[in-house]
């Protein structure tokens, strides 16, 4: 009986030995500056400039504050960015379609954030967008994918002409959908110049939430270059990843930012132009 009482304790000591912790030591590299904001047809011209931050870190990712931000339209200066916070950077200025945008960002020697330096955006042409014709509900029933119950659609009717590329963005009572995987694009390349109206094309539901009783849904439609629409689908695709052996290997996500005074410094972020159409339904 002794050596029964024993085996257990044995076992224990045996597992209780196989949990050492294993601490990681990685190298914490240099920090890289972020870029993003966009320039519309509506509102004003706004920027948000960070750094990276170490993979463990448990700080919010730094701002940079301190640089000086000129906006470029068809390669002339048209605006000198105010940095209204830390690190967001904003000018009452809205472009015109046709035109093609770029901004020039200098972070001085001596940042606390991120060692000094000289950025541009890749130009982008700023895109026509066609308007919202309508936003409205509809009871759906004995759908496959969905259960009974109003949601919600819209409405619009492409323009004549291949190369249009559209961005959706959508708002749940003032909550964005705006995760990696909420994003929604497309292009005309197979409807272009058609409507989607219920006559032509089938209306276009925005929403998988039956629940929107008392909701106010919000949708704005951008137009993207084809640029932007590569880059938010490689986003899309590397941050759907499920541990699976067909996961797309991680790689760096580059956008259209560049660094003019070091060009083996890697920039992360993009710059955008967008002519954008909105629409809200209170139900």
């Amino acid at each position: 009986m002794k050596s029964i009482r024993t085996l257990p304790l044995l076992f224990i000591a045996l597992f209780s030995s196989c949990q050492d912790v294993i601490e990681l030591d990685l190298p914490d590299s240099e920090p890289l500056i972020v870029i993003n904001g966009r320039i519309t047809d509506v509102d004003s011209v706004g920027i948000t400039l960070t750094a990276t931050a170490p993979y463990f870190s448990q700080v919010a990712t730094p701002r940079i504050g301190g640089a000086t931000i000129v906006l470029y339209e068809n390669n002339d200066s048209v605006a000198t960015l105010i940095e209204d916070s830390l690190g967001y950077y904003s000018f009452p200025f809205q472009g015109i379609v046709g035109k093609i945008y770029h901004v020039r960002v200098v972070v001085p020697d001596g940042n606390p954030a991120l060692e000094g330096g000289i950025w541009e955006s890749i130009p982008e042409e700023l895109k026509r967008v066609p308007e919202i014709d309508s936003i409205f509900s509809r009871f759906v029933v004995d759908d496959a994918f969905q259960k009974d119950g109003w949601y919600p659609f819209f409405s619009f009717s492409d323009p004549p002409g291949l190369g249009d590329n559209y961005r959706l963005k959508v708002w749940l009572n003032d909550t964005a959908f705006d995760q990696a995987d909420q994003i929604t694009t497309y292009s005309d390349e197979f409807w272009d110049g058609r409507s989607f109206n219920d006559v032509d094309l089938p209306s276009i539901q925005f929403t998988r939430s039956n629940r929107i009783r008392g909701t106010k849904c919000f949708i704005e439609q951008g137009s993207i270059t084809l640029r932007h629409l590569n880059f938010l689908e490689l986003l899309v695709t590397q941050t759907s990843r499920v541990g699976s052996t067909f996961d797309p290997p991680p790689a760096p996500l580059l956008g259209n930012i560049k660094c003019i005074s070091n060009p083996n410094r890697t920039s992360l972020g993009y710059f955008n132009a967008s002519a954008v159409r909105r629409k809200t339904l209170y139900l």
